[in-house]
């Protein structure tokens, strides 16, 4: 019986290993494949003219470009370009900043909101009783139909 064991053991060691093997196999030509496509994706990005760069990365960077992007980007050049669209810091944003400030809400502390928010509540006209005379419309049309229902199939 520790024989058989044994030999049980050995057959899986040796399953195992041959399973493994294969995988690292596998693993291995897919590595190449990934590696073959990769260096041909490469190929195709270089077969871009700089104008097409240009175009290309304008198209993807941003929502679309502008009057004058394509010429500041040629200026400039794709790399400077790409750099300034990542670098936050370096955008302007005093117009923004200025928009904002007229927003009273931003710079109010989260306290302070809902006795606000409650606030405007109360002046808003209420809707129930709008919704209660939709429902009261729509119950009487119900019964209306009942009613001839009824007087029809009597």
């Amino acid at each position: 019986m520790n024989q058989t064991i044994l030999v049980r053991r050995e057959t899986i060691r040796s399953e195992a290993f041959a399973v493994t093997l294969s995988l690292l196999l596998v693993l291995g030509q897919v590595c190449s494949l990934t590696a073959q496509a990769q260096g041909k994706q490469s190929s195709k990005k270089s077969a871009l003219t700089a104008d097409q760069r240009i175009a290309h990365v304008l198209s993807r960077l941003t929502f679309g470009a502008r009057p004058g992007d394509f010429e500041r980007v040629k200026a400039i050049g794709v790399n400077e370009f790409i750099r300034r669209q990542l670098d936050s810091d370096s955008v302007d944003d005093v117009a923004v900043q200025a928009r904002l400030r007229r927003l009273p809400t931003l710079g109010t502390r989260r306290q302070n909101l809902s006795p606000r928010r409650r606030r405007l509540q109360q002046n808003l006209p209420t809707r129930r009783p709008l919704i209660r005379s939709l429902r009261s419309d729509r119950r009487r049309q119900m019964q209306t139909r009942c009613l001839r229902c009824r007087l029809t199939k009597a």
